[in-house]
């Protein structure tokens, strides 16, 4: 997927600064609301407010780096997977590459992206997610945790089960 960004400014100007990256999601699912049962989840993110980039500017690459969060100022988060620089005008679906991440814990993620033209300054935005439910089934049952992931997921005080 190739995202072209259309808005303001004059082709071929360099550009200052780049937007941070909006609307990170993890398996479709915002920071807010992210507990997944996926062990290998997907990464996706827009580009924040474009308007003052030059016409045409596009995406040259991105990085994605997930983390442990710490759960206080003595345990320091733990570095599990960075896809390295990736030249690529991709910003979703973007597939984890690392270990099977582990039930019941809670991870951050970080994306940064660069854009043509940019002459190395690049932008970056920072997310959490949790892993739960099915993770831990699979983990322990293998491929019959499925059927068992329903007896897991208790409905939340804010709405419906939000495990996906």
């Amino acid at each position: 997927m190739s995202l072209l960004l259309l808005l303001g400014g004059l082709s071929g100007a360099a550009v200052s600064s780049l937007p941070a990256p909006v609307g990170l999601t993890v398996e479709g699912l915002t920071a807010d609301v992210a507990v997944l049962s996926e062990t290998l989840p997907r990464f996706s993110f827009l580009h924040g407010d474009a308007s003052s980039l030059p016409r045409g500017t596009t995406q040259k690459s991105y990085r994605i780096t997930v983390t442990t969060v710490g759960s206080d100022d003595e345990q320091a988060a733990k570095p599990l997977w960075d896809s390295g620089v990736v030249v690529s005008a991709n910003c979703s679906e973007i597939e984890y590459a690392g270990g099977a991440l582990p039930a019941f814990q809670r991870f951050q993620w970080t994306a940064e992206w660069t854009a043509s033209g940019s002459a190395g300054s690049s932008a970056q935005a920072t997310a959490q997610f949790e892993v739960r439910c099915q993770a831990f089934l699979r983990q322990v049952l293998g491929d019959f945790s499925f059927a068992l992931c329903s007896l897991v997921l208790k409905p939340v005080a804010d709405g419906p089960p939000r495990c996906r």
